[in-house]
């Protein structure tokens, strides 16, 4: 994350704004993970915004799917790749809805049964 926002997007004024850091709760599915962030707050307006690159609940899933041993986004979508299918024929293949796979590889959580269609096809494709 950038640390160099000089300028208020709310009151837009110069040299106001400074990182804050704390802990914010985020509930995943039934879980709550807190999630350590880096803030900004204008000492001019006194509004607090976070950086355009920080995704709370996308750091939330991943906290999430690391204590529950899941795979991430990258992996599955490698997992995918590895197969040398598309998203409609990895579709057709697995089962799984070609949108679903499109937002699971973007970053939205997958269910188990999901999980369990991914490691199955590692294990077929791949020999894992």
């Amino acid at each position: 994350m950038k640390n160099e926002i000089n300028i208020c997007p709310v009151c837009e004024s110069k040299d106001t704004v400074r990182q804050i850091e704390g802990f914010e709760t985020v509930v995943v599915r039934g879980i709550s993970i807190p999630v350590q962030y880096k803030k900004f707050k204008c000492y001019n307006c006194n509004e607090s915004f976070e950086s355009p690159e920080f995704d709370l609940h996308d750091k939330a899933y991943r906290i999430y799917r690391e204590k529950f041993g899941m795979l991430t986004p990258e992996r599955l979508k490698d997992i995918r790749e590895q197969t040398l299918l598309g998203i409609e024929e990895f579709s057709k293949m697995s089962g799984m809805d070609a949108d679903a796979i499109r937002r699971f590889e973007n970053g939205a959580l997958q269910d188990i049964l999901s999980e369990m269609i991914y490691l199955k096809i590692a294990q077929m494709y791949m020999g894992e």
